[in-house]
Formats: structure tokens, sequence, C-alpha cells
């Protein structure tokens, strides 16, 4: 019979496909016609000599390349030699290398294939481990990260928000959200049961926790497994289940809160081999599902199915078909060894869809579908409107009028001491009120110490306003000083759980929890803590955390998104949190200027991303700071602010200081330091900063220094490289200090 769905079942039960779309009675195709805008290639075909089983079948896309990974074992699933392999494509799928061994079984553990995720020069890869002999049958999830695809750390554990490792699977397709919260789902132990997570760290890897969900117990699983997600077009998060009780129709929950409370599962009338699910969006928002939508345990056709609206799926695109000429026999035998197409996982990249799966469990096989250029809906749109992405659509004429009236060049003032003393005043001004000094001083208390190899490391706490006391790490070098000393401010990175952690190895009196929160997060450092590597080479070191970062954050624990909230409210108090930043990074200089054992002639200050932001502008604001080095943080406003890009400004309150613009832009800011020696490195593959934008700005300042007869002084490099601060920049911010301090 020809599916049939009516609109008021498709209100309760979405998603649905309408009447007439595809046709169930037609085995082979679902009444479908093969698609002009697909082809299929294959990434690994079983031979005599080969593993014959392959499954979990999931691509990611990481500097130029293809990745694809699956479990593999000789014959059988889940037999106890199953391993993880991956393979490499550097033609757009067209092509992939040999399997290579990602993650070998143990004594203890066979493996499978767990995902991937991307951030910044990192590629992190899944892997779950399951118990050999474990009953009910269950796993956990592990991790490891490479920059270059070939070279993989040790595999480590996935950790919950309390450290806590992960006592489940992780599904293969977290799904990243617009503002950076991935949405996923795990099978928990004992047994398979799913429960919806999510997390704000940006890799993956650690801050998981588990959304408000009513699974329903079957014994050994849920019934719900096996999910995977899209967004609809007001940010309702549909998350999509197998059913293990065999209706062979999909489930169903949604969540309206970025995945903290779920629905109770509904079952739909979207039919379901029973299989492993697959869904996501397309750049235009566009959701898909690729499935096997027939109402029995058949694996085939595949097909995508497309819609505007994330309910009415009312497009539907033949992938695959279960014809003799498309469908090959089984060439091998093995357990669970199921006909057809199975566990399909999707991507999108360089304008197409990249649907991978396994052909009866033994061939690894990817269909490449032709994304159709963005389409313009008007769902949940008014016909006028103000704002677009995140600007208001008169962006390019705000722009216009930003004229920097205290810029050095703009000023009119000759005496260049004497505009940079109004250029400071005038940053103070924005600042809004600065925090009240302590009344009693800094009040240092050294919490920790302990000897490391050439320097001595501490935790110190210190009140730098009647409000608040703040944490620190100190690193001292052995020997007789004093020493040239270093401020090193950590980055954003939308993770909060750590910050001077991220900038120095932790001390032992720490957390578990947080020593490897750190130690993870050293991916964008190259494995390297930048401040342990500059105290061995002879500098005092000193990192704090910025508010709302490590031990200043919130007692709920720390939520990305709750950041501008909380920015917001202190507005409300006529406080600016980001200058409250600043303001901070001066008061920590000069404490560090009255250590006994640094030379106060020779301070430095230094950091990436929003730490290098940090460090131009404490260089701009602070006498006591004699050289500056910036990696990854300056750009001009027009550049920034304006819709060329892709990605527009979402840092939102971290670097806003409220009327600033209206009179100097980043690097007039950043030139009121002049003529100290300043280094600048930025990224040419860094999206956050665009190169034109960059470009403009080094321009500007060493016009300023120029006018100083001190050019010699300012250091600007582009290098080809990503939004990070690897052990290349390290080194050469480490030489510009041997220079300058």
């Amino acid at each position: 019979m020809l599916l049939c769905s009516s609109y008021s079942t498709a209100q309760a039960q979405m998603p649905y496909i309408p009447d007439g779309v595809i046709d169930t009675t037609k085995h082979e195709t679902v009444g479908l016609k093969p698609a002009k805008e697909v082809k299929t290639v294959t990434i690994f075909k079983a031979t005599e000599l080969s593993d014959h089983y392959a499954n979990g079948v999931v691509l990611s896309a990481f500097k130029g390349k293809l990745y694809c990974m699956w479990q593999s074992s000789p014959k059988d699933e889940d037999s106890d030699d199953t391993r993880v392999v991956y393979s490499i494509s550097r033609d757009d799928g067209n092509t992939w290398s040999k399997p290579m061994t990602l993650a070998a079984p143990s004594r203890d553990y066979y493996c499978t294939s767990g995902g991937w995720q991307v951030w910044g020069d990192t590629l992190i890869a899944f892997i779950d481990t399951w118990e050999k002999g474990l009953s009910p049958r269950g796993g956990k999830t592990c991790y490891m990260t490479s920059s270059d695809g070939l070279k993989w750390s040790k595999m480590q554990p996935v950790r919950m928000i309390d450290g806590s490792e992960m006592n489940g699977v992780l599904e293969q397709d977290p799904y990243r959200l617009p503002d950076g919260r991935i949405i996923g789902a795990t099978h928990f132990m004992p047994g398979l049961h799913v429960c919806p997570v999510f997390t704000d760290d940006p890799r993956g890897i650690s801050g998981w926790q588990k959304g408000k969900f009513e699974a329903e117990d079957i014994g050994k699983t849920s019934r719900e497994i096996e999910p995977s997600q899209y967004l609809q077009p007001d940010g309702t998060i549909v998350m999509l289940f197998r059913d293990q009780s065999s209706s062979f129709y999909k489930l169903v929950s949604v969540s309206k809160d970025r995945g903290e409370t779920w629905t109770k599962t509904t079952l739909t009338s979207f039919p379901d081999a029973r299989t492993k699910q697959c869904a996501g969006n397309l750049p235009d928002g566009t959701s898909f599902i690729a499935s096997c939508p027939v109402p029995a345990k058949r694996r085939w056709p595949l097909v995508l199915h497309l819609s505007d609206d994330g309910k009415k799926f009312d497009k539907a695109i033949l992938l695959r078909s279960g014809t003799p000429g498309d469908l090959p026999s089984r060439s091998y035998d093995g357990r669970y060894k199921t006909l057809g197409y199975s566990y399909p996982k999707a991507i999108v990249h360089n304008g197409k869809l990249y649907v991978s799966y396994s052909t009866n469990k033994e061939d690894v096989e990817c269909t490449i579908v032709t994304i159709a250029k963005p389409k313009t809906t008007t769902a949940q749109k008014r016909k006028k409107y103000e704002f677009q992405r995140n600007l208001p659509v008169y962006a390019d004429s705000l722009i216009a009028h930003l004229d920097y009236p205290m810029a050095w060049e703009n000023s009119g003032i000759k005496k260049f001491s004497k505009w940079k003393k109004a250029a400071r005043q005038k940053v103070f001004d924005c600042m809004l009120m600065p925090p009240p000094p302590p009344a009693n001083g800094d009040q240092a208390k050294v919490l920790s110490e302990e000897q490391r190899d050439g320097y001595k490391a501490r935790k110190i706490e210190i009140r730098l306003s009647q409000y608040y006391t703040v944490p620190a790490y100190v690193l001292i070098p052995d020997g007789k000083g004093p020493f040239p000393a270093i401020n090193l401010l950590h980055d954003h990175g939308a993770h909060l759980f750590i910050g001077k952690e991220k900038m120095i190895r932790p001390l032992t009196c720490e957390d578990s929890t947080v020593i490897k929160d750190a130690e993870e997060w050293l991916a964008g450092y190259e494995g390297q803590f930048f401040g342990d590597y500059l105290a061995k080479n002879g500098y005092v070191v000193f990192s704090a955390d910025a508010p709302m970062w490590g031990e200043r954050g919130q007692k709920e624990g720390p939520r990305r998104d709750r950041y501008d909230m909380i920015a917001g409210n202190m507005m409300m108090y006529g406080i600016d949190l980001s200058a409250w930043m600043t303001y901070d990074d001066i008061a920590c200089t000069e404490f560090l200027a009255q250590m006994p054992e640094v030379d106060a002639s020779r301070i430095g200050c230094t950091g990436w991303s929003m730490g290098a932001y940090r460090a131009w502008m404490l260089a701009a604001l602070s006498d006591r700071i004699t050289a500056s080095a910036s990696v990854c943080w300056m750009v001009t406003t027009d550049e920034q602010m304006s819709f060329k890009y892709d990605r527009t400004e979402n840092g939102g309150f971290a670097n806003c200081i409220p009327g600033l613009r209206r009179w100097m832009d980043y690097p007039h800011i950043a030139s009121i330091a002049c003529p100290k020696p300043m280094l600048f490195i930025n990224g040419k593959q860094d999206k956050l900063f665009p190169v034109p934008g960059v470009e403009k700005a080094f321009s500007i300042m060493h016009n300023v220094w120029s006018s100083q007869k001190a050019d010699d002084c300012l250091e600007t490099e582009l290098w080809d490289i990503t939004h990070s601060c690897g052990l290349k920049a390290q080194k050469r911010v480490l030489d510009f200090f041997k220079k300058h301090l």
C-alpha cells in the first residue's frame, strides 16, 4: 500500500512523510527514480585477504582531507578481535587510502567506531571500548587526538561534568549548535540505556551532562536507541530514535532548551527499517534524514529525505536501491551480517552531502549528493526585519560613520606623549567604573608550592578588589634573581572550566578533574604548557583566572551561554565585565612588579586568542609592561563586523567596552603602547580574523611606530596557520622576549 499520513497526525507525530512522496509497496526503490546529482564511491571492499566485517562508518573533514572510520573484524560483528580502522581521501572522497588501524583491541576490551570532532588544528577520534564478556553488553567512550591525522595521542576517557568517566557509548554524530554547545546521546550502562547529553566543551571530550529524559526500559536496552538529531527553524532540537521494540517506525523526542530537557518519546508515522538514525541540517537550514524508509527489517533502499520546516519531509532522493545491479549479494558469511545498507551517517563538505554506510556489513561506501544552492524560506520570518545573522542590516552604514577621532593620525594632537595620555584616558573613561581597590593591600597568600624541573610552582591568592580575591599561579626559576617576568594571559576558547590552568601545568593540589581538563586543553598549544616552557627559560611567569573562568566561574558550573547574560547583568550595575578583566590584568601586573624575585623593569605579557587581546590592551594601558606579544588577535572593525564573511564576531562581551569604537579602533588602542617592542602573529587560515582586516591593522600600527622612529620595535607576521598557538609560535614569542626583556 501507499504510505499515508494525515496532517493532524503529523502535528502530533513529527517528522512525517506526506502522501505520495514514497511508495513502500515497491521494495527496491520505494517508487523513487535514480537521481542525477548522486554518485557512490567505494572506500573499502572486502577481499579474501582482508577483514570481512565492516560497520559503523563515520566521516569527517579536517585540513582539506576527508577521514573515514569504521569498525572492522575478520568475520563477525562484536567479536573480541574487533578494531577501529580509518582511511583518508585527499580528493574530496573520490579515492581513498588503504585502511590504517586507529584503535586495536586489548586483552580486556574490543573497539568500535565512535565518530569524530574537529576543534581548531585538532582532529578528535572517539573510540568505544567494550569490556569482553560483560553481560549485559555495554561500553565506554574514549578519545584520541591528532594534529596531522597520522600521529595519534594515547586513548583517554571522555568525561562527564563531575570529572567521572562517561560510563556509556556516545552516539557517533554529536551535533554542534550555532552557539557552540554540542548535543548528542549516550547509551549508558548497565546494558545500553540511552539518554540525551550535552556539553559546552568545544572539543566534546569533557563536561558532558545528562539531559532530563525518560526512556522506556525493556531490559538489556532502552526501547529508544541509536539516535541522531537536527534543528528546526525555531531552534527546536529533534532527536530521532531507532525503536528496539520493532514497530518499524521512528521514535522522536524534542528539546526547546538546548538539550537540557526532552519530551517523552512519541512513535511517528515515519517508517524505519530498525537501524541507526542519521539526521542533520544542510547549510541553508534544510533538515535531512538518511534512512531505509520501509516498515520491515529490510535495509534497502537508502533514501535522503529533505524538509524546509523539520516536520514535513516532502522531498526524497534515492541514494541506493535494492535492485540486483545496485545492491550486491553478500560475499562472506559472518554473525549479524545483515544484507543491505547499514548505519548511515552524513556530513556536509564543500557543497556536498556525504552519506557513508556499510554495504552488507562488509564493504564501506559513500554516496555523495550535490547540494542545490541555498533556498530562501519565509518560515517563522516577518517581511520586515532589522537584524540579519548577528548584525544590524545597517552595519555598513555604522562602519562608514566610524571615523575614530582619537586615533593618533586623526586627533589633531601634535605631541605624541600628550596624545598617549589623552587616548589612554579615553579608554579608561569607556571602561566605566573600575573595581574599588582593597583597603589593606593585596593580602597575598601562598596556598601551595612544589618544586619542578628548574623552577618552583606556587598557587597563590591575592585580593585585587574590595569585592573579590583572585587565585593565580606563579612560576619562579631556581637561582638568584631578580628575573624578567611574564604576565601570561589565558584564552577564551568557549571553555570556562579552567583559566590559568590552560597556561601553567596545574599544581598537584588541584582536583584530578582540573588536572585532566588542563592536559586535554593542550591540543591548542601542541601539547606544551606555555608558562612552564617560559619558566624553564628563566622567566618568572604569572597567570590568573579572568572573571568567569576557572575558580572565578559559576557555582552551577561553566556555561558559555550564561557569560553574555551575566555580563549584561553586570552592566546593570554600571560595570563592564570585559573592562574588569583588563583592570585585573593591570592590577596583577602591579603585584608582579612588587615580587622580590622580579626585575620590575623587565616585565612582558603575552597570550593567544582572547589572551592576545588582553596582552596588547595591557601593554597599552600599563607602564609596567616593557614588551608584549600577541598570537591570533588583531583586526579592524570594518572587516570584523561586516557582512563580507561567513562568520561575524561572536566573542560578545569578552572584548566589548561601551562606546570605545566611536573613538578608536583596535589597532589605534594597541598603538598607545608605542614605542614599546610589540609582536603580533596572526594566521592566514584563521577564520576569526579576516586577513584584509589583519593587514589593515598592521599597517595602521606600523604608521604610528614609524612616526616615532620606532618601526623596528613593531614586528607583525602573518603565518600559514589556523587559530592556534603551537610550538613554533611559542618559540617565536620566547625569542622575542629574549631580545627585548
